[in-house]
């Protein structure tokens, strides 16, 4: 089980099992811009590109086609 935090911004966060922080519009970073321990939604199968049109979307997009857990969720990082 895993639970995805979407963001679209990066933002100080300890998050502990099953919790996941996944950036959203990830097409748009630099790869020195990243950070470790993120999840990042243009990796893989993605519509990361798409991002200013469908929000967290695209990381429900990327949770559908490549997360490997068969239990997921997904919150935003202000909800």
């Amino acid at each position: 089980m895993k639970i995805y935090i979407a963001a679209h911004k990066h933002f100080n966060i300890d998050a502990e099992v099953p919790y996941q922080p996944l950036f959203v519009g990830a097409s748009f970073i630099p790869e020195e811009n990243r950070r470790a321990g993120w999840q990042y939604d243009d990796q893989g199968d993605n519509i990361s590109q798409k991002n200013k049109h469908y929000c967290e979307l695209t990381g429900l997009y990327w949770i559908w086609k490549n997360s490997p857990e068969s239990i997921v969720g997904l919150t935003h990082y202000r909800r």
